[in-house]
């Protein structure tokens, strides 16, 4: 026959598997809800073209590589003129919106260790990422040659920056499976563990 303790034993065990149950239960739930919400965000689509920064005659004629670090260095002037109201109202005027939207949606960066300059745009729609993007690289190249035809460098000893690959349609960015399934799993494991432990411990008080 079974004692006291052996029922009491037994009884302990069951709750808490029942507890670890109802925990499981609370964390998968958790982790659904939060993966929805996550999921529902605004989608977001980036579209990036690569452009080149170049002065072929000067590089050719140079013994060192102070002509390639001006040119590394040209870069940062230009990638901050992605987001500036010289540079942004002529394109926005060209596609017809706001200049503040233009000027919230693009973005422009220098790789490491390279002449590149890659300028794009992120928005809710993956077409307008890409026409975003096209026009903001015509407009670098456009700018570029017309700064230094107003300050009349010989064509010689112009620098060129030209698209060496163009914008495609743009991509998902936001929200990212990873996110998405980052927030599952967190939401999940703390929801588990609030619940088991608020109901071992009641386990044991009883």
């Amino acid at each position: 026959m079974s004692g006291p303790r052996e029922w009491g034993s037994r009884l302990f065990r069951r709750r808490w598997v029942a507890a670890a149950a109802l925990a499981v239960v609370v964390g998968v739930v958790a982790a659904v809800v939060a993966a929805a919400i996550v999921a529902s965000g605004q989608v977001k689509y980036q579209s990036v073209a690569t452009m080149a920064i170049d002065q072929p005659r000067a590089i050719a004629a140079s013994g060192d590589a102070g002509v390639v670090s001006k040119l590394s260095t040209l870069r940062t002037k230009y990638t901050g003129l992605a987001r500036t109201q010289i540079f942004d109202q002529p394109i926005a005027d060209k596609l017809g919106v706001n200049v503040n939207l233009v000027r919230s949606e693009l973005f422009a960066s220098a790789p490491a260790n390279s002449l590149l300059i890659q300028i794009g745009a992120v928005t809710a729609d993956r077409t307008t990422s890409q026409r975003l993007a096209e026009a903001a690289s015509s407009a670098l190249t456009d700018y570029v040659q017309k700064e230094q035809q107003d300050a009349h460098i010989p064509v010689a000893s112009q620098f060129t920056i030209t698209e060496v690959t163009p914008a495609g349609p743009g991509i998902k960015v936001s929200p990212t499976r990873r996110r998405t399934l980052g927030a599952a799993g967190l939401a999940g494991l703390l929801g588990f563990a609030a619940v088991f432990a608020a109901l071992s411990v009641r386990a044991r008080d009883d």
